[in-house]
């Protein structure tokens, strides 16, 4: 299964796009997303749940941390569930 995410750029400092994202959060927290331009969709991502449910929360909450390091914000709010 598998789920596209909207990516609002202006929210994240140092992050130009979706290929931007995906490569630095590969770099950083060893989660590989497919960006949505590849696609088509600039600004989205790709999330495939391919994965056991303890890996998948694992890779959600380095999704989160990344996020939450590369926003203008000190601290954002992000659902997961």
């Amino acid at each position: 299964m598998a789920v596209m995410v909207k990516l609002n750029v202006s929210l994240l400092k140092d992050i130009s796009d979706d290929i931007d994202f995906c490569f630095k959060l590969a770099k950083e927290e060893s989660v590989i997303l497919l960006p949505g331009l590849t696609v088509g969709l600039k600004n989205w991502v790709r999330v495939t749940f391919a994965a056991d449910p303890s890996s998948l929360e694992e890779a959600l909450d380095r999704v989160k941390s990344f996020c939450q390091k590369h926003s203008h914000q000190h601290k954002v709010h992000i659902d997961l569930v």
